[in-house]
């Protein structure tokens, strides 16, 4: 059972904005998001209002908010209920904010509330748990009391539920899945890396790097030259592999894409290997044609799009919520120096985030590339990162989990 403290909210819309009042504690925070820009303002003026079209009659909320008391309110965790919450069929968007939509920015909010025994949000419960930006922050908070939820269960009865929810905001390409004989291949998105993945009877193999080399990758296998005229099995055209070291199976995965005949529709194979076994598919022309170009990432819109409760329910701290940040331990392998870019006397730079659990161990399923400037290097630091160790972050005189972003340079010495 949770019981939550109370607070103080409100949002008031107006002919060209709006403004949104927090109060919980000591702590206040006001936005205004009007037609001249955005602002965190220490509070509610008649300037202000005026400037996003609010009467002072209308703005009564914003000034003295509403107290939005939960804390009578039961609410089970998760692994408390038999059945979920879940939302119900064409809930509402949260609208994304246009001052980020036209700067190009992308960003994700994951926020927690407690959806009541009618299936309701209870408003005062909101929490942004994390956000890239308090407009996203805003225009969720804007859309929570619009969404109606099919309520968690326990022994039959509806009851309230605090509930996690990833809401992102930016340009989303959804996967796309294609079959073949023998099996499928899916290619899919993430920040700026792509991954391709092949399902085949032998097994799964998956590989990944950045969006840019995935569609090189597509433009070389869609133009690749037939097999020589001297009936040879094999084609002039030597797929470029993507392969990458995956440090749970200390194992290299490879995959390559072959044409098979001289035809102007021939089929293309694609195989996947780990060094252990090998899956085979084979796609008809027209299939592979579609593959290569969502190999290629096709232009998306800015949206806004929710991937559901949110896996972690117990979310790690960020730096600023911690006593002391966790910090990497002396001794820690440096990562390797691909011999491709040294020979080539290229440096660059990766920053990654992951989480640092409360042992000082990196969590390795979740650890991200922000920025590389070759995949090479981020292959480097994907490999070594989980060998890493550090000093766990501390909170109240307690070793805590936390996310840590960590710049990697790579200079020729």
């Amino acid at each position: 059972m949770l019981q939550p403290p109370a607070v103080h909210a409100a949002v008031v819309h107006g002919d060209s904005g709006s403004v949104a009042v927090w109060n919980e504690g000591d702590s206040t925070w006001v936005y205004v998001v009007g037609p001249r820009g955005n602002a965190v303002i220490p509070q509610v003026t008649d300037s202000a209002l005026r400037a996003v079209g609010i009467a002072p009659d209308g703005a009564k909320p914003l000034r003295n908010p509403p107290l939005l008391s939960y804390g009578h309110i039961d609410a089970y965790f998760d692994f408390q209920v038999e059945r979920q919450a879940h939302d119900l069929p064409k809930g509402p968007q949260p609208k994304y904010p246009d001052a980020l939509r036209s700067a190009g920015v992308e960003g994700n909010v994951t926020a927690q509330f407690i959806i009541d025994s009618a299936g309701q949000p209870v408003v005062g419960s909101f929490k942004a748990l994390k956000s890239s930006h308090w407009l996203f922050t805003l225009a969720i908070f804007s859309a929570l009391p619009d969404y109606r939820f099919e309520p968690a269960q326990v022994k039959g009865h509806p009851v309230a539920e605090l509930v996690q929810f990833s809401f992102g905001f930016g340009r989303r390409i959804d996967p796309v899945k294609i079959g073949g004989q023998g099996g499928s291949a899916t290619v899919s998105f993430a920040r700026d890396t792509s991954w391709l993945s092949l399902e085949t009877t032998s097994g799964t193999f998956v590989v990944h790097t950045d969006s840019f080399m995935m569609a090189q990758w597509a433009d070389t296998a869609a133009h690749a030259r037939p097999p020589s005229p001297h009936g040879a099995t094999k084609s002039d055209y030597t797929d470029i592999e993507v392969s990458y070291t995956e440090p749970t199976l200390h194992a290299t995965v490879a995959m390559g894409i072959l044409r098979l005949t001289a035809d102007s529709a021939s089929p293309f194979q694609i195989t996947g290997a780990n060094g252990s076994w090998k899956g085979t598919l084979v796609m008809p022309f027209d299939s592979a044609q579609r593959l290569f170009a969502a190999m290629r990432g096709p232009p998306a819109t800015m949206r806004v799009w929710r991937t559901g409760p949110a896996l972690d329910l117990a979310p790690q701290n960020m730096g600023f919520q911690v006593v002391q940040q966790a910090s990497p331990r002396p001794g820690n392998p440096l990562p390797y120096y691909p011999k491709k870019l040294q020979s080539r006397l290229m440096k660059g730079t990766v920053v990654a985030q992951f989480v640092v659990d409360s042992t000082g161990a990196v969590e390795a399923p979740t650890i991200q590339i922000l920025h590389s400037t070759d995949p090479l290097f981020a292959l480097a630091v994907y490999v070594t990162l989980p060998q890493w160790r550090y000093n766990p972050a501390l909170i109240n005189g307690r070793h805590a989990s936390e996310t840590v972003q960590q710049p990697f340079a790579f200079n020729m010495r």
